[in-house]
């Protein structure tokens, strides 16, 4: 059987994180199979020679039907498709696509690719997904991990024992490639340009970073910076979205100018000088960091779980603490008064650590070799 399937809460993430394990499966002369909701990006792995099935769960519902309806769905789906294995991305395709596939006696992987808040909040929620997560991941054949602390989490609430077939990944890894180190000027006297990269929730620290420039932008100190912010706005993530009138008051104030989404971050990167990611959310490995690194480009992040395994402080960038605009404000500001020469040594130091430890490859390797047993 040549059927292999991937299954992701979005078509956008399959597509952007998921895109050179797709095209070294079809190499290998597998056929790849989608099994998510659709958004845009449905279309582009169509072209790529996929076959996409719409699911229809919901990433952040909680309603007991929909998501019964779902896990229905996901099983009947399963038993008109059979595939060699199954590889699921997140929280919601680790738990009901391998109850799915357990029914259906089909192979599946568990990718752990970031916990967010449902580890944190003791509530029956947190309860039920931990039953949830104890009975579907005893039997995978492998459950990766994207950092050592959600490893931690799972050995200590016996969800996985040291017995267990998991492995640590460094996060999905970095198109080296693709994410060249890009050419410095060393006579640069334009504006330091700050990028916040990633979906603007303020659990990911973009209404944060907006508050700090607001802040630098008013004590008028800095006249040689400027704020850029690209990523998904995110209309329907409730409270934990930047609001529109936040965000549109914000760029006519000029204090930061929203580039919106970007498929071709290789090149939006370009004119960045920093990366700034404060996050408070609990990460597998922030892509956005690791794309930054690629080209040589210094970061400025927290030291949550996820995000301090890109950052060593003083070294490719700062890290600070999350949920605060003062840290991140003294940051910036520092990052900013270093000279072009240690600008360019510390993104030279950021580059080679993606090297070293974050290379793409290794994580494909990874997931190759599980066809091959």
């Amino acid at each position: 059987m040549n059927k292999v399937l991937l299954s992701s809460h979005n078509t956008w993430s399959i597509y952007n994180f998921r895109l050179n394990l797709i095209k070294k499966l079809i190499n290998a002369g597998k056929e790849v199979h989608i099994y998510s909701p659709v958004d845009d990006y449905s279309d582009n792995l169509s072209e790529l020679g996929c076959i996409v099935h719409k699911a229809n769960f919901i990433g952040r519902s909680k309603n007991l039907f929909k998501e019964a309806f779902a896990l229905i769905n996901w099983i009947i789906f399963l038993k008109r498709n059979s595939f060699e294995i199954c590889f699921h991305f997140g929280i919601k395709p680790n738990i009901y696509g391998s109850i799915a596939a357990i029914i259906n006696n089909l192979q599946y992987v568990n990718n752990i690719t970031g916990l967010g808040d449902i580890f944190i909040k003791k509530n029956i929620l947190q309860l039920f997904v931990k039953n949830l997560y104890l009975f579907t991941q005893k039997k995978a054949k492998k459950v990766f991990f994207q950092n050592k602390d959600d490893l931690k989490v799972f050995l200590e609430s016996k969800i996985i024992s040291n017995n267990s077939n998991y492995d640590l990944l460094p996060g999905s890894g970095v198109d080296l490639e693709r994410f060249k180190q890009k050419n410095y000027d060393t006579n640069k006297k334009n504006k330091i340009s700050f990028y916040f990269v990633g979906r603007l929730l303020k659990s990911k620290g973009a209404e944060l970073f907006i508050q700090a420039a607001k802040k630098i932008k008013d004590e008028n100190k800095f006249k040689n910076i400027e704020f850029f912010m690209v990523g998904f706005f995110e209309k329907n993530a409730s409270k934990d979205a930047v609001s529109q009138k936040f965000l549109d008051e914000s760029e006519d104030a000029g204090i930061i100018k929203y580039l919106g989404r970007s498929d071709h971050m290789e090149e939006t990167l370009l004119k960045a000088d920093c990366v700034v990611l404060p996050s408070s959310y609990r990460e597998g490995t922030p892509r956005s960091l690791l794309e930054a690194c690629a080209m040589g480009i210094p970061i400025i992040t927290t030291n949550s779980v996820g995000c301090k395994n890109v950052v060593e402080h003083n070294f490719n960038g700062f890290m600070i603490k999350p949920n605060c605009v003062d840290d991140l404000k003294l940051s910036i500001e520092n990052f900013a008064l270093l000279t072009q020469e240690e600008r360019i040594k510390m993104g030279i130091k950021a580059r080679k650590k993606v090297e070293l430890e974050f290379d793409e490859n290794i994580v494909l390797d990874k997931y190759m070799e599980l066809l091959d047993d």
